[in-house]
């Protein structure tokens, strides 16, 4: 089952720490990481994606279709990405506690896990500390971010 992970962190810094080690892991059985990506929210509530080069991240598919809808979201605030995953059919508490983690001078680690459990890398995530959440990621959202991208592609066109 595929899974989305969250650990949020006290600082920009530590965040980039994990997200070199969690390269390092990719490479490592049975972990199998898709794409990571983590935000950041400075004191004056400006949120900011950092992404690695194409090869951690996968730069096509629904999992990057995700990333950018929620730093589209993301423009309009926290509670716009509170909606957005609320209605692509995420889990009401793991919305809730995720949006909460995108505190000032905070970042939080999103990672995308398709071919193993979570529990499986949560283990490897605890090393590092934070604030950790998880929740599967079941068909019909995956339906739900196919079906937003697409709508989102007719209007383009």
């Amino acid at each position: 089952m595929k899974h989305l992970i969250a650990v949020a962190y006290p600082d920009e810094e530590w965040a980039e720490g994990v997200i070199t080690a969690l390269q390092g892991m990719q490479r490592t059985p049975p972990t199998d990481l898709d794409d990571a990506v983590y935000f950041t929210r400075d004191s004056s509530g400006q949120i900011a994606l950092y992404e690695q080069e194409c090869g951690f991240i996968e730069c096509a598919g629904i999992w990057w279709e995700l990333v950018r809808m929620m730093v589209e979201s993301l423009a309009g605030g926290v509670a716009t990405l509170h909606t957005l995953l609320s209605e692509m059919g995420f889990d009401a508490s793991f919305v809730n506690r995720l949006t909460a983690m995108l505190r000032p001078n905070w970042s939080t680690i999103v990672v995308f896990v398709r071919h193993t459990t979570g529990d499986k890398l949560l283990p490897d995530l605890s090393k590092f500390g934070g604030i950790v959440l998880q929740t599967p990621i079941y068909d019909q959202i995956e339906t739900n971010i196919f079906r937003a991208t697409a709508q989102a592609a007719a209007q383009i066109t």
